[in-house]
């Protein structure tokens, strides 16, 4: 009600056998305003994952995807918090 993040959650799929949580994130987002620089901030630890490497996509792709899809997503839900 307040604007502030009462919430969050975050988990990156495809980079190991099962979602992988990012608690670290979230404990960043919680009480604080959402806006572009925040998701930015707050998703630097999506940078540390360690993902499993496949035939298909190197770990080091993983590694800098997992801040910018996380970012979009967090955005998205903040527009969807606020009914827009």
């Amino acid at each position: 009600p307040d604007g502030r993040i009462a919430r969050a959650a975050l988990a990156l799929g495809g980079v190991g056998p099962v979602p992988v949580r990012v608690a670290a994130t979230e404990r960043m987002l919680v009480g604080k305003t959402p806006d572009p620089d925040l998701f930015a901030r707050a998703t630097t630890p999506c940078a540390e994952i360690e993902p499993l490497e496949d035939a298909l996509v190197p770990p080091w792709y993983r590694r800098k995807l997992g801040p910018v899809l996380a970012q979009r997503v967090l955005a998205i839900a903040c527009r969807r918090a606020q009914g827009k």
